[in-house]
């Protein structure tokens, strides 16, 4: 698997410290004038520039992974008006419009089982660093759009937040726990996807730490309309999630016909709906 930091992203920057203060690294060469580490069959790579509009990420995947589980995991800031302190974790692609990167109505390929026990971990470190951040998924959103399995993990939601070394310490402790030079995949853990909530996914996330269940594309409240008017988006979510077997609903007194919409595709491709 591969670790990919970007030099303008403030956060990204600041959690790629702490992997390399925290982990045991080899220097093994150069990617876009920054140096590459690999350990184990982990790499970590720094490109320049912004993640959301880079659509090579699977070509540089194919390039510099060293082996092992093919997974990129792409450490990011999350903004967010509210400035609440958060820990995030979600899979990338649009339902509707392409407004911050990838392509309309496409979803990237999603990581339901390492996303989950990297959120289970990193909800470990934040309390055993007293952390006050929120800990938990966010819905699939933005771009770019990436066919190897990844998932984005993120430090929110301003600047003073983006760099504290504690919240970097946190995602950097649970990646090196959830990957400690290798990766195995947990037994027993259903995949699922999740239609409804809020952009926090806080039903599914809850669902995810307590139960053996983890989730991989997760369409929210406030995308169901734009969704259900292009049901191949819906269909898409299930495709790009592997092992996907049950669909999760979480619906609200005006949500509630929409969510049974949604459902009702996802039925028909074979799983189950709770």
């Amino acid at each position: 698997m591969l670790f990919m930091a970007f030099e303008g992203d403030i956060a990204s920057m600041n959690i790629r410290e702490r992997l390399l203060q925290m982990g045991r690294w080899e220097r093994v060469g150069e990617v876009e004038g920054n140096p590459s580490y690999t350990s184990g069959e982990v790499g970590l790579i720094t490109l320049k520039g912004e993640h959301l509009y880079r659509e090579d990420l699977d070509a540089l995947f194919e390039v510099h992974n060293p082996g092992g589980y093919p997974l990129l995991v792409i450490l990011s800031r999350h903004s967010s008006a509210s400035r609440i302190p958060t820990l995030t974790l979600h899979p990338t692609g649009n339902f509707s419009e392409a407004l911050y990167g990838g392509r309309c109505r496409a979803l990237s390929t999603s990581a339901p089982l390492p996303m989950r026990e990297t959120l289970r971990s990193l909800r470990r470190w934040a309390e055993k660093l007293g952390l006050e951040h929120r800990v938990s998924y966010e819905v699939t959103h933005h771009g770019p759009l990436i066919r190897t399995p990844h998932f984005f993990v993120e430090i929110g939601s301003d600047e003073e937040m983006w760099r504290r070394e504690d919240a970097a310490e946190a995602i950097a402790g649970a990646l090196l726990e959830t990957f400690p030079g290798t990766y195995r995949e947990p037994e027993g853990v259903e995949v699922a996807v999740g239609v409804g909530g809020g952009h926090y996914a806080p039903r599914f996330t809850d669902i995810a730490l307590k139960r053996a269940v983890a989730f991989g594309h997760m369409l929210p409240e406030y995308a169901l309309e734009e969704a259900i008017s292009s049901p191949e988006v819906i269909e898409e979510m299930v495709k790009r999630t592997p092992g996907a077997a049950v669909c999760y609903t979480h619906s609200t007194g005006r949500s509630k016909e929409l969510v049974r919409r949604a459902a009702s595709i996802i039925a028909q491709m074979g799983l189950e709906i709770r």
